[in-house]
């Protein structure tokens, strides 16, 4: 049996406890979240021990692993405790809010003797899979560029007021799945953002950015997360990939459901976290599955650390580019 405990219950860390509660040997013996309200009622509901301090959670010897769901500012120390308490590792991505910090855990986990893995759910969704396959099986030859775009609600950022911001929170998904397709590192950045929506608060509405690879791939990524409350889904995606011998496209935006009637027109999740017979499933079951798979047989995990550190520089760059108004180095 593999005991898992959760820090941080919002809506990430919630859905964590309630997918470990239905894998098959996996055990959620604690949880934790500094709302008192929300934490007994998650603890009382899959009968694990409740903690408002993670410190103190994690000197418990029987607790295997723990998913850390927290704001991205918080991932630090965070991790550094667990490691200490030598828990296998699930972050919730990015790997930090800073470039600076993502290097901090980088050490910190380099050559752990546990499973660290980030969890970034496009990594388990099968049509980004699919595009994997076919770019490394030579099916559109050599990459020319690539088109992403990730659009989403008002209402997430208005959740991270003081934790995060647009690039290392939203474009760092495309990033990461972006890296991974590459047959070459990412070198330079040119990007320019506009905030009016978000202004007040100090964040970004909209950033676009050109990422320019090793072997000459350029990719132009698109991402905003302003978009009107009523807009039909969660999100507004896509993944267009032009190569030298053909062209592949993800489809998203929830094309696959759509419901209109008097209440307006609704796309549902029916990707990430949508729910089937009363349960969460979709990519991020598939990713806690896999996830408690490696903490039980200590396989590698399909996103790590050093990933982890170069989305973030991608991050680093782009923000520093919409800064100085020039092409950065990465």
């Amino acid at each position: 049996m593999l005991n898992i405990g959760v820090i941080g219950l919002g809506v990430m860390g919630s859905s964590h406890a309630q997918i470990y509660h239905r894998i098959p040997g996996v055990n959620v013996k604690a949880v934790c979240d500094s709302r008192e309200d929300t934490l007994l009622s998650i603890a009382s509901q899959y009968g694990a021990d409740a903690y408002k301090d993670y410190h103190d959670m994690l000197k418990d010897k029987s607790i295997d692993a723990v998913s850390i769901c927290m704001p991205d500012n918080l991932h630090v120390d965070a991790v550094l405790t667990a490691v200490k308490a030598n828990k296998h590792i699930l972050l919730e991505k990015p790997l930090a809010d800073t470039l600076a910090n993502a290097r901090v855990i980088y050490e910190a986990v380099k050559g752990y003797s546990k499973v660290f893995a980030i969890g970034y759910n496009l990594r388990h969704d099968t049509r980004y899979t699919r595009a994997k396959s076919a770019i490394d099986n030579d099916e559109i030859g050599q990459i020319v560029h690539m088109y992403s775009r990730r659009n989403s609600g008002i209402g997430g950022p208005l959740r991270f007021i003081g934790h995060s911001d647009l690039s290392m929170h939203v474009m760092v998904h495309d990033i990461n799945i972006i890296n991974w397709m590459m047959p070459s590192r990412p070198v330079r950045v040119y990007a320019r953002r506009r905030d009016l929506v978000l202004k007040e608060h100090g964040m970004t509405d909209t950033i676009l950015a050109i990422v320019t690879y090793e072997d000459g791939a350029i990719v132009s990524m698109e991402a905003s997360w302003i978009m009107n409350p009523k807009w039909p889904s969660a999100v507004d995606d896509q993944l267009e990939v032009v190569g030298t011998k053909g062209v592949l496209y993800v489809e998203g935006c929830d094309r696959g459901y759509c419901l209109v009637n008097d209440d307006g027109v609704k796309r549902p999740d029916t990707r990430y976290r949508p729910i089937v017979n009363d349960h969460f499933a979709g990519a991020l079951s598939e990713e806690l599955l896999a996830f408690a798979g490696c903490a039980q047989t200590t396989d590698l995990p399909l996103a790590n650390a050093e990933e982890g550190l170069m989305d973030l520089r991608v991050v680093d760059a782009i923000e520093r580019s919409v800064r100085s108004g020039r092409e950065e180095e990465i």
